[in-house]
């Protein structure tokens, strides 16, 4: 067992409208991971070249927050033997968002600390899930079906972050509630689909929804970059489900249910990150939209 030690990026506190959010999504986390023990607050910090003065500070979420720029860290216990899969997609993504956090900030001016600290965040602390689903995959692994290991691409195709954009809109109020109620929809009917295990019903749904997400893009010349990748990523899960299932004779189809089960959760989040990825897209920013990779669904029969 070795401690993977995660030094994440700095969030500014000042504005209280980002403070109370990041109070909000860390109890949230706190509650349904039950991880509390893992994570500290870094109330001191200082950056002399690549040189990080820390001290840290057991954090308690009903602790009042003064005006100070804070950095959380987590340590996680984890085998060192699991390299691929969902915990390699994960350590990718954290690598990346870390190395462009700065990239943006300049760039931005500082306004994209907190959706960059969030996105580490929500990875950092899907780490011990994508874990289990790791190990739980191993036994299949081990006769030849790929299931988690083939689920997740490699973020070797992204973007550079100064990759101009597309498009560059922020969307209305308006449009965003329909979004919102057509994914809450879409959830539904997912969830349904997998409680009579019809994996063909729900790569057909996810195709159409993907399609109507593109559209929507490009009626609103704006981004949902992150919805999209979500969506894309299930598709990818349903599709290549199917056939583990069917190589197994049915028995790894827990672990593909389960996974689209967690996809659903995050999609219920992915809206909010997408408006506020949107307010620095107009700024010509181009994070979560330059940071995802592309998700190829090979056509198969389901």
């Amino acid at each position: 067992m070795v401690i993977q030690h995660f030094c994440i990026v700095i969030i500014d506190c000042k504005n209280k409208k980002y403070r109370n959010k990041i109070e909000e999504f860390y109890a949230y986390y706190l509650i349904f991971f039950d991880i509390s023990a893992l994570i500290h607050l870094i109330y001191e910090w200082q950056i002399e070249q690549k040189n990080i003065f820390l001290q840290l500070q057991k954090y308690k979420i009903n602790n009042t927050i003064e005006n100070f720029s804070f950095i959380f860290t987590i340590k996680l216990k984890m085998k060192t033997i699991i390299d691929y899969g969902f915990v390699a997609h994960l350590r990718e993504a954290i690598a990346i968002n870390k190395s462009r956090y700065f990239v943006y900030s300049k760039v931005s001016g500082g306004k994209s600390r907190y959706i960059s600290a969030l996105l580490i965040l929500v990875e950092i602390f899907a780490l011990p899930i994508a874990f289990i689903f790791d190990k739980r995959a191993k036994k299949f692994n081990k006769k030849g079906i790929p299931i988690i290991v083939n689920d997740f691409v490699t973020m070797n195709n992204i973007s550079t972050p100064h990759t101009l954009l597309k498009f560059t809109n922020r969307v209305q109020s308006a449009d965003i509630l329909e979004f919102s109620k057509s994914i809450k929809m879409f959830r539904t009917q997912i969830s349904e689909y997998l409680k009579v295990k019809n994996l063909k019903m729900i790569v057909q749904l996810a195709t159409l929804f993907l399609t109507y997400i593109l559209d929507t893009e490009t009626k609103l010349q704006t981004n949902f970059a992150m919805t999209k990748h979500i969506v894309e990523s299930l598709l990818l899960i349903a599709s290549n489900g199917a056939k583990y299932a069917h190589q197994s004779a049915g028995a790894s189809f827990s672990i593909t249910s389960d996974l689209i089960k967690l996809h659903l959760m995050t999609l219920f989040f992915a809206p909010s990150f997408d408006t506020e990825a949107q307010k620095l897209h107009s700024r010509g920013v181009g994070i979560v939209v330059n940071d995802l990779p592309a998700v190829h669904i090979h056509s198969q029969t389901v």
